[in-house]
């Protein structure tokens, strides 16, 4: 509920029901805007504590299940990292190759216009 329909709501309350109906409403309105602010600062970090919280009570509970599991994954990644860092190195020293005959050209042609 928006607070304007809140708002109207507790009047008509108020207007139907007398002074116990105003001081019912009243209180209503008050209790749904301190629950509702309370509840919106409070749920984001309660709910992601308690996520977590979860999370790591079944891993603990699970780990030997999860780590069966995980190792085979983990070799394989770990092989993939090295293969993948082999190509890179391999693909710089090629490129230190190249630019090192590229200056060795620059210096070829620098020295025959010298001579000339």
């Amino acid at each position: 509920m928006d607070k304007e329909k809140m708002f109207q709501e507790c009047m008509k309350m108020m207007s139907e029901q007398g002074h116990m109906g105003h001081i019912a409403g009243m209180a209503t309105y008050g209790g749904y805007l301190l629950g509702k602010g309370l509840v919106g600062r409070l749920l984001g970090p309660i709910t992601i504590f308690t996520i977590g919280a979860g999370a790591g009570i079944l891993a603990y509970k699970y780990r030997d299940r999860i780590s069966e599991k995980i190792e085979p994954v983990a070799q394989k990644i770990v092989e993939k990292a090295v293969k993948i860092t082999d190509m890179g190195k391999d693909f710089v020293q090629e490129q230190k190759e190249r630019l090192s005959d590229i200056v060795a050209d620059i210096k070829e042609k620098e020295e025959d216009s010298a001579k000339e």
